[in-house]
């Protein structure tokens, strides 16, 4: 069942008419050994704990926690993003 609570496509939200099913298929080890790894170094590399969250629709609106992924004004032609500075 999705997260947005909506398990008919009779009932499609028109301001989020997407669905999308994603899986990976891994090992305990692998889990345990290198994605949670990565996922911590992720996580204390851009917000110094681990205890972030990622939540799709606050990545999707750069909301919250995710908030530092909209663009900021620059003398440049390019956005500013956390690992250019």
């Amino acid at each position: 069942m999705p997260m947005r609570g909506v398990t008919t496509a009779s009932t499609i939200d028109a301001g989020y008419p997407i669905f999308a099913l994603a899986f990976i298929v891994m090992t305990r080890d692998e889990y345990v050994g290198t994605v949670t790894p990565a996922l911590q170094r992720l996580k204390f590399a851009y917000w110094g704990h681990d205890q972030v969250v990622f939540h799709e629709r606050d990545i999707r609106k750069k909301i919250g926690t995710f908030a530092m992924l909209k663009p900021r004004i620059s003398s440049g032609p390019w956005p500013m993003m956390p690992w250019s500075s």
